[in-house]
């Protein structure tokens, strides 16, 4: 299976107050990507708009519990309440979403293939073996050279 994932973006604030007026003017309707943009003090998403990108669900969990649950349990569209975690303020507006999905026949096919392979490839193996024993006088030997059979 392939991980679910989010589409997340993410402003992160040194202060409560100042996250309380970012979440005010969300809510008035204010441009998320702008607010980032102006006032998030983590740069490289700043830069982008506090664009994150899609993030699988296993990378999330990387984020703190509280903002994990946010970005896990929000829908789309919707943006989180403020979050303290390691010394800052964090909000987080879920763009998109995407669940876990089985993955491409094509991603898979080399695996399956060895195994069908392996098995198949045993099975003659074995049918040689019982072959052999049945029509020679075939010892098998353990390691320290004594007959098993």
């Amino acid at each position: 299976m392939l991980p679910g994932k989010v589409h997340l973006l993410h402003i992160s604030v040194k202060t409560s107050a100042e996250a309380q007026r970012i979440q005010a003017e969300v809510k008035k309707g204010a441009d998320f990507s702008k607010l980032a943009r102006r006032h998030s003090i983590h740069s490289s998403a700043a830069e982008k708009g506090g664009d994150l990108g899609w993030v699988s669900d296993k990378m999330i969990r990387r984020l703190g519990r509280d903002i994990s649950t946010a970005a896990k349990e929000l829908p789309p569209g919707s943006v989180s309440r403020t979050v303290k975690y390691r010394g800052a303020y964090h909000i987080v507006k879920v763009l998109a979403r995407e669940p876990p999905s089985p993955r491409p026949i094509e991603d898979v096919a080399f695996t399956i293939r060895s195994r069908l392979l392996r098995k198949k490839h045993g099975k003659i193996m074995k049918a040689v073996i019982e072959d052999l024993e049945a029509t020679l006088p075939v010892r098998i030997l353990d390691e320290a050279g004594d007959a098993g059979k």
